[in-house]
């Protein structure tokens, strides 16, 4: 199973995705102010990061969007939110659109483009430079990430996903007050 920390016991769930550069732990310094009693966190570590290390890839959107929905399977969640920051944002919106029954919810935090970035050459060359655990994240087409070609909801009347927008929740999904 994908490494991940849980936090809180409450009726309403919450998968938590990361970004590039850190783990779960990223988000650690803001447990305090989560109400426990309210929602349930799960806090996700990817392949090749903080307690999923040792995992081997692939190490790509797709992957992470998959080993979400499987950890939410472990956690016997049938719906659940997602909040993901910068890459687990863009993992957030790849997860709801292949789950969009399951998803109720996204709070991407300053999210990765769901779609391919083109870089110029000096960015190209720093993210070819930044290895995890000897992966490159680079698509074959030359572009950091992977490109999402398959529909985006929006609204689905019998329970579904309710909007997918880059950036969606204007409810206190975290925040005790």
């Amino acid at each position: 199973m994908i490494g991940h920390f849980i936090h809180g016991h409450g009726p309403e769930r919450a998968l938590v995705l990361h970004g590039w550069f850190g783990d779960w732990r990223v988000f650690e310094p803001m447990l305090t102010a989560l109400d426990e009693s309210r929602f349930s966190f799960a806090f996700m570590d990817y392949r090749g990061y903080g307690m999923s290390k040792t995992l081997d890839g692939p190490f790509d959107i797709p992957t992470i969007a998959s080993d979400a929905a499987a950890l939410a399977d472990y956690l016997q969640w049938e719906t659940f939110n997602v909040v993901g920051h910068s890459m687990g944002g863009k993992a957030a919106l790849r997860l709801a659109a292949d789950h969009p029954r399951r998803v109720r919810r996204i709070l991407a935090i300053t999210p990765v483009w769901a779609g391919s970035v083109p870089f110029d050459q000096a960015t190209l060359a720093m993210s070819e430079g930044s290895h995890h655990r000897g992966q490159r994240w680079r698509s074959r087409a030359g572009r950091v990430g992977e490109e999402y070609r398959g529909p985006v909801a929006s609204g689905q009347p019998d329970g579904g996903l309710r909007r997918i927008s880059g950036i969606v929740g204007h409810e206190r999904l975290c925040i005790r007050g």
